[in-house]
């Protein structure tokens, strides 16, 4: 019985659905449209919510979502939606998508990843004050230090120069093209580079 136990430690590796995809096998192409969907989720959420807040936005009745927003009502979530669609929809995935971008020279997809991360890494630092950052979605540490507002707007910064740097210079031959996966600019690194420019000035 002992031996029947010990014996089978890789038998759940068989029978892998090629119709699931993994953290790994999910191609680039399709991993970033998704992590800038939800980037974009948060930042329009955010929008809407800090409008409630701050009364920008109202409405008369009690149970609307705008006024359950204006009372910062913890049981609806709303204060918490920004927040979960940046870090488990579109950050989480930014360190598989830099190891497969790495590993194909595919230096666009890095670069696109290094400014989405600031904006999202800078968008938690306005609203929350302090934030994980250096140690945020790794999967190794599950309770990631505190970081102050002002090292991550800093090293955000440091990631858009590196960004402009990456879609200065073309991807190596053979690299997924960036344009099948940019919704976007649709490849078009020079709009890239003004964006992260422009990110630059605005911080």
């Amino acid at each position: 019985m002992m031996l029947g136990v010990t014996s089978c430690n890789n038998w759940l590796d068989v029978n892998s659905n090629p119709d699931s995809p993994s953290n790994m096998s999910t191609p680039l192409e399709v991993r970033l449209p998704w992590i800038q969907y939800f980037y974009s989720y948060a930042y329009a959420n955010a929008s809407t919510r800090t409008s409630a807040f701050a009364h920008v936005l109202t409405n008369v009745t009690r149970t609307n979502s705008i006024t359950v927003n204006a009372r910062w009502d913890q049981s609806t979530g709303p204060s918490t939606t920004a927040y979960q669609n940046w870090f488990v929809g579109g950050a989480s995935n930014i360190p598989d998508v830099f190891k497969m971008a790495e590993a194909e020279g595919a230096t666009h997809y890095i670069a696109a990843c290094k400014v989405i991360k600031s904006m999202g890494s800078v968008l938690m630092v306005d609203l929350h004050g302090e934030m994980p950052y250096f140690e945020s979605c790794n999967p190794d540490i599950p309770s990631p230090k505190y970081d102050n507002g002002d090292v991550t707007y800093e090293d955000c910064l440091k990631e858009l120069d590196e960004a402009i740097a990456l879609f200065s210079a073309p991807q190596a031959d053979g690299a997924t093209s960036f344009a099948a996966g940019d919704s976007w600019n649709g490849g078009d690194t020079q709009k890239w580079i003004k964006l992260a420019y422009g990110l630059k000035a605005r911080w």
